[in-house]
């Protein structure tokens, strides 16, 4: 939103760094000057999967699939790279075929490192906007989301071994609960959690 905000005030648009300046001086008030790379950076892990699809990362497709066979979960992960021929012109479409048609293997490592090192810069950041607490519990929390639904599908489609996947939904679905309703009504918030509890649920079976 911030980077759009920047080409609606100037035709030239602005550049990342700006916007992350801006972020940095005017949302966030962070006087490390972290939060606002990071706000971008956060969106990047998709870059660590093995193919790409439209309007969402692959470690997001657990929360349609839940803890499911690897056939299952291919025949899935084949209909969302399908499926962007529905809704894109064909120049769109092309681009995220032959991302799927020429997937590697999914290799979890560098993506959990990358998401330390974004952990770790959230723990140095220094913000001073009004619900700087709430925040960075939204990003620590949005960051734990990744990690297990990347654990999740490197369990589904390399038999992967994360035996703390149970306490990370615990862990999630708790903090999910209380920043909801920090933000939000009540209304909602379970319908939101149902995935999360799904997979918990066999998780533990």
């Amino acid at each position: 939103m911030a980077y759009a905000a920047g080409y609606a005030w100037s035709p030239h648009g602005a550049t990342e760094q700006d916007a992350a300046k801006a972020l940095d001086l005017f949302v966030f008030k962070d006087k490390a000057g972290l939060m606002g790379k990071l706000a971008f950076d956060a969106g990047r892990y998709e870059q660590f999967e093995e193919f790409r699809i439209a309007n969402r990362s692959l470690a997001s497709t657990v929360l349609s699939s839940g803890l499911t066979d690897k056939e299952e979960y291919e025949k899935l992960l084949a209909l969302f790279a399908m499926s962007v021929g529905y809704f894109s012109p064909d120049v769109v479409a092309e681009a995220y075929t032959e991302s799927y048609e020429q997937r590697g293997t999914f290799k979890i490592n560098p993506l959990l490192k990358y998401l330390e090192s974004l952990e770790a810069e959230l723990s140095k950041s220094r913000m001073e906007c009004e619900d700087s607490a709430l925040v960075k519990n939204e990003f620590e929390n949005a960051l734990k989301m990744v990690k297990a639904s990347s654990m999740l599908r490197d369990v589904i489609l390399n038999d992967g071994n994360h035996p703390e996947l149970d306490t990370l939904f615990d862990e999630i679905i708790s903090k999910d609960r209380h920043l909801w309703l920090a933000r939000n009504k009540e209304h909602g918030l379970e319908e939101g959690l149902e995935p999360f509890k799904k997979i918990k649920d066999r998780l533990q079976k």
